[in-house]
């Protein structure tokens, strides 16, 4: 059994952040704490032992995604005070955002990935909707999004929705797994 261990601390607790590996770094982007929805980028150096603020993102948010494509990081949705549309690309080696066409519709914990020069949005929760029921594809080389409605068999996800689950690009595909289709609008 493999032991787990404390190697480095954030400046806060914190969670609900996305993170990527870059140059010998994990850079983790915005998230949040009991009482507040944050937007700085912190970098922790691979022993864990040194951590610094290094930027902050365009916008607050905790439950976005960020996927790595070189030397850029693509900022998807998230949640600050309701679920969020934005998206943008944040170039890693000079530190500056660029604003992309907003997603289709807003959303928060959602997975992504990339492939082919294209960013894959699966699933995604909305408030006040519920979970998402399509799949949303931003093309790099057009710079727009393309919506799959209707993206999950009923034989899968009976009620054709998916929320909070995780993705990657495994060869020619893209793999989803685990995940929500509902959520309890009463509590």
């Amino acid at each position: 059994m493999k032991k787990c261990e404390i190697t480095g601390t954030l400046p806060e607790p914190m969670g609900d952040m996305p993170a990527v590996v870059w140059k010998e770094g994990l850079y983790v982007f915005g998230g949040g704490t009991a009482d507040e929805v944050r937007q700085d980028i912190y970098r922790i150096d691979v022993s864990g032992s040194q951590v610094e603020k290094v930027g902050k993102m365009p916008f607050r948010s905790r439950g976005h995604s960020a996927v790595l494509v070189e030397d850029r990081v693509y900022l998807l949705g998230g949640f600050d005070e309701g679920t969020l549309p934005h998206a943008y690309c944040y170039d890693l080696a000079t530190g500056r955002p660029e604003k992309l066409p907003d997603m289709p519709q807003d959303s928060a914990w959602f997975s992504a990935a990339s492939k082919d020069r294209k960013l894959y949005v699966v699933g995604g929760f909305s408030i006040p909707s519920g979970y998402w029921k399509d799949m949303v594809v931003y093309d790099m080389d057009k710079g727009s999004w393309e919506k799959y409605e209707d993206s999950f068999p009923a034989d899968i996800f009976p009620q054709r929705l998916l929320g909070s689950n995780s993705c990657l690009t495994i060869g020619d595909n893209i793999i989803s797994f685990g995940g929500a289709d509902s959520f309890d609008r009463n509590s």
